[in-house]
């Protein structure tokens, strides 16, 4: 799959998850938005990195817990790179404790981040794409806690709860006009947010106890076969694992791809490559289906 001609924004693409992607989607062929906090120097390496694979990409630090702040990320990322084709929303924070002890800062950093600042970028990406009359793509790096239950860290699974939510209804909403919205929801990933975890052997033996293959995901991981998590063969794919959720680069890929134009009769098509497509009952097939993929 090639996405030559087309430029991605991933927000939190300094490190991590937001940072493999930025670096996947660079290898096939898009141009990259760094957007990351202003006091995050390893936002330059990723930029130099993407520079040597040959493609255009720039580093836009802001704050996305910021209203204006995202309104201004989208306007200038296009000033530059004269369009947004896809929306990563990587960026994400949490905070460890107890319910009772969860003070109002704690809560406020977290959901503002993880949810309102999410919701917010979105909103000035949606316009943009208004404005030039193209189709586009927005995919949220969720969570497994979308769902399941993490004591101490309610605010966490509050904020991607609501993500999972939010996600649905825009699927809807916004497939008339070739929009669409997925959440990809990864378990445990070795990445720096998950620093005390990996130096804790007795919470990482109790948390690898509870995925079937016995192994966290790795960023960027390609399997024995060469090709990525999800496909045949790689054994971080088994059907029971919630592990499963953590095929980043196979979800990813398979709703990015975008038309270079979008007709109102491609509606149902839109909406059955989203999320929406289990909710409205179309397909059965479940979340990463394309019957016909746009």
């Amino acid at each position: 799959m090639s996405l030559q001609g087309k430029v991605a924004l991933v927000t939190g693409s300094a490190q991590g998850i937001g940072k493999a992607i930025a670096l996947r989607l660079a290898r096939e062929g898009a141009d990259i938005i760094i957007v990351d906090r202003a006091d995050d120097s390893r936002a330059e390496e990723v930029l130099s990195e993407i520079k040597a694979l040959g493609r255009r990409v720039i580093v836009d630090a802001g704050n996305i817990a910021d209203v204006a702040d995202n309104k201004r990320i989208i306007s200038d990322s296009v000033a530059q790179l004269g369009q947004i084709d896809i929306l990563i929303n990587n960026a994400g924070i949490e905070r460890n404790a107890p319910f009772l002890e969860i003070t109002e800062e704690d809560y406020n950093a977290v959901l503002n981040v993880d949810l309102k600042g999410t919701f917010f970028i979105t909103q000035a990406f949606v316009r943009h794409l208004q404005d030039t009359h193209r189709p586009g793509r927005i995919i949220n790096i969720s969570s497994v806690h979308e769902e399941l239950p993490f004591p101490h860290f309610s605010t966490y699974c509050a904020s991607k709860g609501g993500l999972k939510m939010l996600m649905r209804n825009l699927a809807i909403e916004l497939a008339p006009q070739g929009i669409t919205v997925n959440n990809i929801a990864p378990g445990a990933i070795e990445t720096p947010i998950n620093t005390q975890l990996l130096n804790s052997p007795e919470l990482l033996s109790a948390l690898i106890g509870n995925i079937p293959p016995g192994t966290l995901g790795q960023t960027g991981r390609r399997c024995r076969h060469g090709g990525l998590p999800g496909r045949s063969g790689c054994r971080l794919c088994h059907r029971g694992n919630h592990g499963d959720r953590r095929r980043i680069a196979v979800e990813l890929f398979r709703t990015v791809t975008i038309p270079d134009r979008f007709h109102p009769a491609d509606t149902a098509a839109a909406v059955h490559s989203s999320a929406a497509a289990r909710l409205l009952g179309s397909c059965r097939r479940g979340r990463s289906c394309l019957c016909k993929k746009t």
